[in-house]
């Protein structure tokens, strides 16, 4: 976790500006390189071939559980990692990896340990559903 990707939704539940501003002073403080961002729904998720010619290796998910599932469908088959923080209103996906940690503490918990989980998901036609399974 070394070049970032940072997309958030500033009409999702709780990534407001603020808390944005103080994740990317996160992504400072640990030496992460903040490559490219979206602010969705505004502009458009990157695609894999983008991510891959800004040499990003991790996409930081800071939204809902909507806008997280529209970036993991869009760029399924990406061979990065994702980071998913809970900046939404339920944030089920966020709580079912990270528990109720604070989205500073799981930024300096990933960059400490660089283990991936596969997540499980439900395919139906061209949607995919990774929480509530």
């Amino acid at each position: 976790m070394e070049r970032l990707w940072f997309i958030t939704n500033p009409q999702s539940g709780s990534a407001t500006q603020e808390k944005c501003a103080a994740l990317e002073a996160v992504f400072d403080e640990r030496g992460l390189t903040l490559a490219g961002r979206t602010r969705f729904p505004d502009d458009t998720i990157p695609d894999p071939a983008a991510l891959d010619a800004a040499d990003i290796d991790t996409v930081v998910l800071f939204a809902g559980d909507g806008t997280i599932n529209a970036a993991l469908c869009a760029l399924a088959g990406w061979d990065g990692a994702f980071l998913i923080l809970p900046g939404g209103t339920m944030n089920m996906l966020a709580k079912a990896l990270h528990g109720d940690a604070d989205p500073a503490a799981i930024v300096h918990a990933a960059h400490r340990e660089a283990r991936r989980v596969a997540m499980p998901y439900v395919e139906a036609g061209l949607h995919r559903a990774f929480v509530g399974l």
